[in-house]
């Protein structure tokens, strides 16, 4: 079965218009049926104080974890000097999964692999770096370049793919994603008006043949809903319900291609 997470991205109306902090949102994300939440470093406030509370409930609620720090990997093509921190904030989080932007990267060398892997050596977390929506660090020429180098230098970094970024990037997801499947780790799924660059608020509005595309990727991959919603609570609650019931509904928990899954 595929796990599927919420990103609180979803939420983003709500969080900003109420002032609700995330670990509010636990127990509504456990009562739709998600097997993990993506929470939002921007949207913690008192962040040590948050991000305990919020694990604490996850785990209570048997949540999978994942952290998501808009921040790059690499500035000016070293590791970010904030790099450590963020660990520590994912683990006190009791995250598995860290997610930033890959950044300035200017190539791998022995000094950068040696210092990330001697920083995650005693660490449960997994790096994820995404695409962006740049052509600089969003297209597959780059990506597939990115990852060879972390396959050269042995680090341990995983390759999160946005659905959505690509067509920013001038990228087709359906042709670029096939070419990406051995190394893919986790998507986020949304959908978008191509022809407008708009991202459309719920998975089965747009032009992005999401049910097709999961089709060919192993259901060991998890999945998380992007997608973001407006309303009261109550809109917000029955728009999410409604995409989780259309991944299920449709089957998308299915074998597909021959990556490995990561939970």
């Amino acid at each position: 079965m595929r796990k599927i997470f919420l990103n609180t991205m979803a939420y983003q109306f709500y969080i900003q218009n109420q002032n609700v902090i995330q670990e509010k949102l636990i127990e509504m994300i456990a009562d739709h049926g998600f097997d993990g939440v993506e929470l939002r470093r921007e949207f913690f406030v008192n962040l040590g104080d948050e991000l305990l509370a919020s694990g604490k409930a996850a785990m209570s609620r048997g949540l999978t974890v994942f952290y998501s720090v808009p921040a790059d990997l690499f500035c000016q093509g070293q590791l970010n000097p904030n790099l450590s921190l963020f660990i520590k904030e994912a683990e006190l989080l009791g995250a598995s999964r860290i997610k930033f932007g890959v950044g300035e990267f200017q190539g791998f060398t022995r000094e950068i692999a040696s210092s990330l892997n001697e920083l995650m050596r005693d660490s449960p977390l997994r790096i994820l770096v995404e695409n962006d929506q740049t052509q600089a660090r969003g297209t597959l020429s780059f990506l597939s370049s990115f990852i060879k180098e972390v396959g050269l230098y042995n680090v341990s970094i995983g390759l999160l793919c946005d659905v959505g970024n690509f067509y920013y990037a001038g990228e087709d997801t359906l042709k670029v994603i096939p070419k990406l499947i051995p190394y893919l780790e986790y998507l986020h799924l949304k959908n978008i008006d191509i022809s407008q660059l708009k991202i459309q608020p719920c998975l089965k509005r747009g032009d992005i043949d999401l049910l097709k595309l999961l089709e060919e990727i192993d259901e060991r991959v998890p999945v998380a809903i992007e997608s973001m919603y407006e309303g009261n609570l109550e809109e917000i609650n029955q728009a999410i319900q409604q995409d989780l019931n259309f991944l299920m509904k449709n089957d998308v928990q299915n074998s597909g291609s021959m990556i490995g899954g990561i939970l």
